[in-house]
C-alpha cells in the first residue's frame, strides 16, 4: 500500500479569492485548481498583469508520509500565460518576497520537503498574463494541472 492521488488534497487560503493567509476549510475539487484564477477580469487580460493565487496541499494517508515531495504544473495554461510557484508558510499573505520559478517537469520542481500526515504545505501560484493576449477566451479558464509527486516511507 502507498500513497495515491485521492490521499493529497487541496485547500483554498482563506484570505478571499484563495489570495493568502491560513488554510481554509474550502477544498478545491480534483483536478480543478485552475478554477480559481476563473475570475481575472477581462480589462486585466487585454492589458497585462498578474494574478497570485495560494493554495495548500496535504498528504491525509493515515500510514505514509511523502518524502521530498515536490509541486510542479503538469501542463503550463493553455492560453499562451505563464505559471510559476513559490513555496509559502502557513499564515503569510504577501506574495511579493518569494521568488517565483516556472517549474518545469518532475526533474525541476517546487521542494516541498518530507509530508507527513496531516502535513500541510502552502503553494503560492502567480499567473502571468501577456499584455493583448489575442486568443483568450473569458468563459474558459486558462487550463493547467499541478502535480505533487514523492516517495513513500
Amino acid at each position: 500500500m502507498s500513497i495515491v492521488a485521492g490521499d493529497l488534497r487541496f485547500f483554498q487560503s482563506e484570505m478571499e479569492g484563495s489570495s493568502g493567509g491560513a488554510m481554509s476549510l474550502i477544498e478545491i475539487p480534483q483536478g480543478k485548481i485552475e478554477l480559481l484564477f476563473k475570475d481575472t477580469p477581462r480589462q486585466f487580460l487585454v492589458d497585462g498583469g498578474i494574478v497570485y493565487k495560494k493554495i495548500f496541499v496535504i498528504n491525509t494517508n493515515p500510514q505514509f508520509a511523502l518524502l521530498n515531495a515536490v509541486a510542479y504544473p503538469l501542463l503550463q495554461p493553455t492560453s499562451g500565460e505563464e505559471l510559476a510557484l513559490a513555496l509559502g508558510d502557513a499564515s503569510d499573505t504577501d506574495p511579493l518576497p518569494l521568488q517565483f520559478v516556472v517549474y518545469k517537469d518532475y526533474n525541476n520542481a517546487l521542494q516541498l520537503g518530507d509530508m507527513g500526515t496531516n502535513q500541510p504545505r502552502a503553494i503560492w501560484m502567480r499567473r502571468l498574463t501577456p499584455a493583448s493576449l489575442a486568443d483568450f477566451d473569458e468563459d474558459i479558464p486558462a487550463f493547467f494541472q499541478l502535480a505533487v509527486r514523492g516517495f513513500t516511507s
